[in-house]
């Protein structure tokens, strides 16, 4: 003879295999709700980082091109930003010169366009003249 369970053990037992796959549907939602929240905030952390190494990036070129614009006497745009509070007009040699700026920054620059202008005029003066074709001698 085969024993049949009541009816409210197999309703009770069913009610909970349901719930238990609620449950468990629910869990695995808040699983993948956390997950994604925490991916999300990896995320936003990168970006801040990537963010934070930019703006020094940009704040020490603004320092660069402070001292650049220092040392050639010119408005930090060098007069290329009509936008600017020069509206664009001071361009280098505009301003006062910040000589030891100057010599600090362009002063090598100088002088190796000097050397070369130098070592160029040395080789012109050095080559034979071309003759222009006539003849001094006749």
């Amino acid at each position: 003879m085969s024993q049949t369970p009541p009816p409210d053990l197999v309703q009770t037992l069913l009610a909970r295999q349901g719930l238990d796959r609620k449950d468990s549907l629910l869990r695995l939602l808040v699983e993948q709700s956390q997950a994604a929240t925490q991916e999300a905030a990896s995320r936003q952390r990168a970006r801040r980082r990537a963010l934070r190494v930019v703006l020094a990036e940009l704040y020490e070129l603004r320092e660069r091109m402070t001292r650049v614009a220092a040392a050639l006497g010119s408005c930090e745009c060098l007069g290329e930003d009509g936008d600017c509070e020069c509206r664009g007009r001071d361009g280098p040699g505009s301003r006062p010169i910040d000589e030891d700026l100057f010599h600090e920054l362009v002063g090598p620059a100088l002088e190796r366009v000097q050397a070369r202008a130098h070592a160029h005029d040395k080789r012109a003066a050095s080559r034979p003249q071309a003759n222009d074709g006539g003849s001094d001698d006749e």
